[in-house]
């Protein structure tokens, strides 16, 4: 049983993506998607604070300075997913725009969904390799990379392919979706947290048939965990036809707990993230994964963990600039995240941005990017 607690959010949103079980998903761009259906059921309404002022856009324009290594943890930097040759790869830029170079230049894999480690010492990561997807860690400099959760053939726990790594905030344990693929093919999407320096894992929550996972972040107390649900018409998750999807906190503490839906499906919430040291969750909503291209708007919301506060930080329109991917700063002071253009064809522009808590300041840093995390001991 998924508890939900009754509430509507306005229109806007339709979430991201299933990140594995079809490559297209997880990548951050391929092949045109079609529209999704948005067929959820509506519930009893809630009102929507929206912030006081729509915020402009100020740009940071980069320069083509030469990278150095980022051997210092205090070193600012921003972890981002991008185009390289033949796939996506993991790049590092500075938070001005400068100086972006890829952390993996000679890699033979694909690597998707960054995740700065506590310290900044290094960067979780899943790829695509020659035994399927994995959890891979690397250091800050590009070295030592390496993977920690492998795609597994043991059932007894889970099985199948992983992705999307979330470091716990005391950087002891790693969460990820795994895709558990059987003789008919895609079976269920699953939660599981990995100790770190064991190997020990659990499952902490099993999708029901025709849903899919995604996002998992954690909570400051280490706790909880909230992440994406989406809903299909079928149980092979065909990207482009959610139904409905929404944001979900389960608690970690409770062996066999059932997640509280946040918020109402017909919102495609997606993108999840913890507010460092406080009860806030920001998100998004009709993101990248099911509606790379869309009039929809696409915009920044934060949430209470009971599903309170609901409170909308940006208000783009229909068919203006969309946004989406947000993650906290690790002050929790500013929100990073992908800044789309809204143009007629899919060749959207995406760019890493920052807005404040607030909703207000929201600068452009002009580098084109998507999933991008700030490195935690950035001044």
């Amino acid at each position: 049983m998924v508890t939900t607690i009754a509430r509507t959010s306005p229109r806007s949103p339709s979430r991201y993506a299933i990140g594995l079980v079809i490559l297209c998903v997880v990548q951050a761009a391929c092949g045109s998607p079609p529209t999704a259906s948005s067929s959820a059921p509506s519930l009893t309404p809630t009102t929507v604070a929206e912030s006081t002022s729509t915020p402009q856009t100020a740009t940071v324009a980069p320069s083509a300075s030469r990278p150095s290594a980022p051997t210092q943890v205090d070193e600012p930097w921003i972890g981002y997913q991008w185009a390289r040759a033949g796939g996506d790869g993991i790049y590092l830029v500075r938070p001005d725009g400068t100086e972006s170079h890829e952390l993996l230049p000679d890699a033979t894999y694909d690597a998707f969904h960054p995740d700065w480690s506590p310290n900044g010492a290094q960067i979780a990561f899943d790829a695509a390799t020659d035994d399927g997807f994995e959890i891979w860690v690397v250091n800050a400099d590009g070295t030592n990379a390496a993977a920690i959760v492998r795609r597994s053939i043991d059932c007894s726990i889970s099985c199948g392919e992983v992705a999307e790594p979330a470091w716990s905030r005391d950087g002891s344990k790693i969460a990820f979706v795994r895709f558990q693929l059987g003789a008919s093919g895609f079976e269920a999407a699953v939660i599981e947290v990995q100790d770190v320096a064991s190997g020990d894992r659990r499952v902490v929550f099993r999708a029901p048939l025709k849903t899919a996972l995604d996002d998992p972040r954690w909570s400051s107390d280490g706790q909880s965990i909230v992440f994406t649900m989406t809903r299909y018409p079928d149980t092979q998750i065909t990207t482009g036809t959610a139904t409905g999807s929404a944001i979900a906190v389960v608690d970690l503490t409770k062996e066999a707990a059932e997640p509280i839906v946040l918020t109402d499906w017909s919102m495609f919430a997606n993108y999840p993230d913890w507010r460092p040291g406080s009860d806030e969750i920001v998100f998004s909503t009709y993101g990248l994964g099911e509606f790379k291209s869309t009039d929809e708007p696409s915009n920044l919301y934060t949430i209470k963990p009971d599903g309170s506060g609901l409170t909308a930080l940006t208000s783009f329109g229909r068919a203006e600039q969309r946004a989406t991917q947000p993650t906290w700063t690790p002050d929790g002071s500013r929100i990073i995240f992908v800044l789309v253009g809204q143009h007629a064809d899919f060749d959207n522009p995406r760019n890493a941005a920052f807005i404040d808590a607030n909703g207000t300041n929201l600068v452009d840093i002009g580098v084109s990017a998507t999933h991008p995390r700030l490195r935690p001991g950035t001044p």
